[in-house]
């Protein structure tokens, strides 16, 4: 029986070494988890903000949108009244230049007839 014995107490001692391994082994990991969960709600609450951040911008990029829809519509209503406020400018300046050369034309028929009848008094 003493053999039995002191193979039991060795058996006996590599089982309490393993035990105290597995339940370092185990202490190890829950703190391993703990750190790891509390990393895990950084990461969420920074996910969160995140994504709320990403909404805002989507919010705020569909209100552009709609205002570049807007301007751009603005803009070519703009365009059009442009162009033709540069048609009846275009239309303008001919008739102002008819009526200069009109104006230019009468000025020298009436000096014509100035000096007609100036010679005509001379005589």
């Amino acid at each position: 029986m003493p053999v039995l014995s002191n193979i039991l107490q060795l058996r006996g001692e590599k089982l309490e070494i393993a035990a105290v391994d597995v339940m370092l082994q185990g202490a190890g990991s829950r703190a391993m988890s703990v750190v790891l969960s509390e990393d895990a709600e950084r990461i969420s609450k920074l996910g969160a903000e995140e994504a709320a951040e990403g909404l805002a911008r989507l919010a705020a990029s569909a209100g552009l949108a709609a205002t570049s829809s807007e301007l751009a519509e603005e803009g070519e209503m703009l365009a059009a009244q442009g162009l033709a406020e540069t048609e009846a400018g275009l239309e303008l300046g001919d008739a102002a230049r008819e009526m200069t050369a009109e104006g230019v034309a009468e000025v020298a028929q009436g000096a014509a007839e100035l000096g007609a009848a100036s010679a005509f008094e001379e005589a």
